[in-house]
């Protein structure tokens, strides 16, 4: 059995990955320290058998008005609300895509969470790695750039959660 090289593992890993690399890399470990500073700040959801981080609650104790006092987390909030990620749903034949949301006016912090965490399940989830129903690669990079500038907003908005964030380590 022929094991690849570490340099011949990255070329095939990367294979196909037409985003920005650096950005793409920026998200995931943004969005994983975030979960870990939400559970380490008292967001968390679970029992003895796991936890996980308890986004909505964390969404309702932020203000929204307050968050889109900042010029890229304004812009973001804009775009999501205009162009909401998309989710990916079993049908009768198979899979197909689902643009609606649950609300129909995005007005709270925990709506735009909801939104940046549905990119985050598309990318981990593998339902971004079938580029003919995406709209190009623009519009993957806006999607992680808003994201990306949303979770920085609410860092500054929430001190309890921007501490155990800034500490972490892995």
């Amino acid at each position: 059995m022929k094991v690849d090289t570490g340099e011949q593992m990255s070329k095939r890993f990367l294979a196909n990955i037409a985003l920005d690399h650096d950005l793409l890399f920026q998200f995931f470990l943004t969005f994983s320290r975030f979960e870990f500073a939400l559970k380490s700040a008292g967001f968390a959801l679970g029992n003895i058998h796991g936890s996980k981080p308890d986004w909505p609650r964390f969404g309702a104790s932020l203000d929204l008005d307050m968050a889109r006092q900042d010029p890229n987390c304004a812009a973001a909030v804009d775009y999501l609300a205009l162009h909401p990620p998309w989710r990916q749903v079993v049908i009768a034949h198979g899979l197909a895509w689902d643009s609606s949301v649950s609300f129909t006016r995005l007005d709270r912090m925990d709506q735009v969470l909801e939104l940046v965490r549905r990119i985050r399940n598309n990318l981990f989830h593998g339902s971004k790695f079938n580029d003919e129903v995406h709209s190009g690669l623009g519009r993957n990079e806006l999607l992680l750039r808003h994201s990306i500038a949303v979770l920085h907003r609410c860092l500054e908005l929430s001190p309890s959660v921007a501490a155990p964030y800034d500490t972490a380590t892995l």
